[in-house]
């Protein structure tokens, strides 16, 4: 349950990169081709320009890890890979450390998210929910679930902008245990043990998260919703590594 509460919002769209290929315009050495892939690949995610002006050491340490991969067959597969999970890594980072203000807009963006798709489309939500069991979901219907391409990107904009150039906010472990004891002693969590596989039993388990959410902002004020969160997202990667 706690699993899919923290993996709910972690979802980022980075525009392009999964599929496309990178236009070649006739490169005459190896170096040239591999070089002209990764310009090309990087160039379609609007959010690595925001590595290139606000966070230059983290578009660096990307780049190298780029430099490391063997230009073989499946170099543009493998190099979309490694850019979707370093980024993704990067979200998780800055949303640990972004404004109260910012976070809770984030986590009220997202819980309509996966509220429109629990009651239209509830295979694509548990698709993006739990991967691993159901498969990848339509890049392109999730991202019309979440404003479109340019919407998306300029709220990704924002989170790294900010949330990279600011110091971890401090969390309150006592005050977010004894809330998230708070949320669980008071709702039906019943709906995260759901394993029917019918819509209805898709829809079941991604309204559970949507209601958690929901309830956590009208029982608490906003600073404890904030607190709990950043509590909740702990286990991300970079989160645990550096805000302990």
């Amino acid at each position: 349950m706690l699993k899919q509460l923290t993996s709910v919002l972690m979802l980022i769209a980075l525009t392009g990169c999964a599929t496309q290929q990178a236009q070649k315009q006739e490169p005459k050495t190896e170096t040239d081709e591999r070089n002209a892939v990764v310009t090309a690949t990087l160039n379609d995610i609007g959010e690595v320009e925001v590595l290139k002006e606000h966070a230059p050491e983290y578009y660096q340490e990307l780049r190298t890890l780029i430099d490391q991969v063997p230009y073989e067959d499946d170099f543009q597969r493998a190099i979309d890979r490694l850019i979707v999970d370093y980024m993704v890594s990067l979200r998780r980072e800055s949303v640990m450390r972004v404004s109260d203000l910012l976070l809770l807009e984030l986590y009220t963006r997202e819980t309509d998210f996966y509220e429109a798709m629990a009651l239209e489309e509830p295979f694509l939500c548990v698709q993006v929910i739990d991967t691993s069991t159901y498969g990848e979901g339509d890049f392109e219907k999730i991202i019309a679930y979440k404003g479109g391409h340019a919407d998306e990107i300029a709220f990704n904009t924002r989170l790294l902008k900010e949330g990279l150039q600011n110091d971890y906010y401090p969390i309150d472990y006592e005050l977010a245990a004894f809330d998230q004891d708070l949320l669980y002693n008071t709702l039906d969590m019943s709906g995260f043990d759901e394993r029917s596989e019918t819509p209805e039993g898709f829809a079941k388990r991604c309204m559970a998260s949507v209601d958690y959410f929901r309830f956590a902002f009208s029982a608490l004020p906003a600073p404890r919703v904030a607190n709990l969160m950043r509590y909740m997202m702990l286990d991300a990667p970079h989160a645990r590594k550096d805000a302990d």
